[in-house]
């Protein structure tokens, strides 16, 4: 699909522009090359060229009006990018390319603004980027990639704001965050985890601060730890397990500022 859709943009000019009788008349004024058909003056063609001489934009203008596909090239002659227009107006879609050719951005426009489905890609093709917008704003699922395509960062956005699930990844791909969010803060469960895919912590959050019961976990899966949050900062009696997630080590009792206040063994700890 992306190879029809790019060949459509290399169509002639002359094709582009005149669907009857081809072009008679040409008017070159400063920097601007005008052709039209006498029998229709208001519908032409421009070429637009920089200080250098070298072709700038190109595209069809009626009644004064950028109208249909417009190209922009780069000093060099590779082309920068190709929008649709309708009455001065983007709308339709948009093509944006690096200065060695590569697509870089691809996007609809309506009215002006960003609609629906966009992507960005890297230069070597990987995508980095797939965000879906309405009225210019993001909405929907929003995913982003690495270097090597693997997912590091996806989820739901709503009037430009996280919203529900988000999660983010390591390096490699696989999970290592999942938090709720409303109206952009973090509310509601969340977790943490080990690259080997078992949970490292786990609670909630209220209004971007941990809050209540939390766990903790060893990368064995065993519970690590226990105890409570307030408003993001530890507070009443913790416990400590050994590895075996069984075995109390250690209780430690915090206050209301998060510092610890009493410190209490419970065994001994494996050497």
């Amino acid at each position: 699909m992306k190879k029809v859709l790019l060949a459509l943009f290399f169509i002639s000019p002359a094709l582009a522009f005149a669907q009857g009788a081809l072009p008679q008349i040409e008017v070159f004024v400063y920097d601007t090359l005008r052709t039209f058909d006498s029998k229709t003056p208001n519908d032409q063609y421009l070429k637009i060229y920089s200080k250098s001489g070298k072709i700038y934009k190109m595209g069809r203008q009626l009644n004064g009006k950028k109208e249909g596909l417009w190209k922009v090239y780069y000093e060099s002659g590779m082309l920068s990018n190709v929008t649709e227009y309708h009455e001065d107006t983007p709308n339709g879609m948009s093509l944006a390319f690096d200065v060695t050719g590569y697509l870089s951005k691809e996007l609809t426009m309506k009215n002006g603004v960003i609609e629906g489905l966009t992507h960005e890609y890297l230069r070597n093709g990987v995508m980095k980027s797939e965000e879906n917008y309405k009225n210019g704003v993001l909405n929907g699922w929003r995913r982003s990639f690495g270097l090597d395509g693997k997912l590091q960062e996806e989820g739901q956005w709503k009037n430009g704001k996280r919203d529900s699930i988000n999660r983010w990844a390591y390096p490699s791909g696989k999970l290592y965050v999942e938090y709720s969010y409303k109206d952009g803060s973090i509310t509601g469960s969340a977790k943490t985890y080990w690259e080997n895919d078992k949970v490292k912590s786990s609670g909630d959050f209220l209004d971007g601060y941990e809050e209540g019961i939390w766990k903790e976990f060893f990368e064995n899966g065993n519970l690590n730890a226990q105890g409570k949050y307030l408003h993001g900062k530890k507070t009443g009696i913790w416990k400590i397990y050994l590895d075996d997630g069984t075995t109390m080590e250690k209780t430690q009792e915090y206050d209301a500022t998060g510092n610890i206040i009493k410190k209490t063994m419970k065994t001994a700890a494996k050497k």
